[in-house]
């Protein structure tokens, strides 16, 4: 089962125009009269793509907050302003990005550089970072939520209702479904996280995805 097809509103597009939108803006910046399709009305184009940039940035801030504060905290690091330093790196990596799927990799990499760790200190969050994206693809929308909350938001755990628990694992179905669909890409979308076949043996309960989640 394999689906190509993602939400105009979801993580991946955004993620997708973070990338290409950054090489445009590169070409724009570079661009001399010899190439008069970029170098007409350059100053108006670079501010016009410039303004998109800051929207798309900030959306997509939004959306990995938790896991990026989370990041911060593994790392034993406080100050949360690093981060607008995290993205101005990512919008530079972004320009020599390889393909459309590489935000995850450019954004952990960017990430790294800038706390100035290594994957030893971090490695256990990197399967939920990758995941994070998928989270915003899945169409039940209970479910969507119940994710952001207990996985990537702020708040503690145990102050959850049952319930909001038993939701959470019916939520790993639907987040199961979803690297299905996607499982001719998981492997690009996730730098080599996840594996189509590897996915593809998972079971209910699914305690793979519970036990990634959980970590914080």
């Amino acid at each position: 089962m394999s689906r190509r097809t993602f939400k105009k509103d979801g993580t991946v597009k955004l993620q997708w125009d973070f990338i290409e939108s950054n090489k445009r803006y590169d070409r724009i910046l570079v661009a001399t009269p010899l190439n008069p399709l970029m170098w007409f009305r350059k100053d108006k184009k670079e501010k016009k793509l410039s303004q998109k940039l800051d929207e798309i940035e900030n959306r997509l801030a939004d959306r990995y907050e938790g896991i990026m504060l989370q990041l911060l905290r593994k790392a034993n690091i406080a100050d949360d302003t690093l981060v607008r330093l995290i993205w101005s790196l990512a919008r530079t990596k972004a320009m020599l990005a390889r393909d459309k799927w590489a935000f995850p990799r450019v954004l952990w990499e960017s990430y790294k550089e800038q706390a100035k760790v290594d994957d030893s200190m971090i490695s256990v969050l990197r399967p939920k970072f990758m995941l994070r994206q998928f989270v915003d693809e899945i169409e039940n929308s209970a479910h969507r939520d119940v994710l952001r909350a207990l996985a990537y938001g702020s708040g503690n755990g145990s102050a959850f209702p049952k319930e909001t628990f038993t939701m959470f694992n019916s939520a790993l179905d639907s987040l199961h479904k979803e690297l299905l669909q996607q499982s001719s890409s998981v492997d690009h979308m996730t730098d080599g996280t996840f594996r189509a076949g590897e996915i593809k043996t998972f079971r209910k309960p699914f305690v793979e995805y519970r036990d990634w989640l959980i970590k914080c």
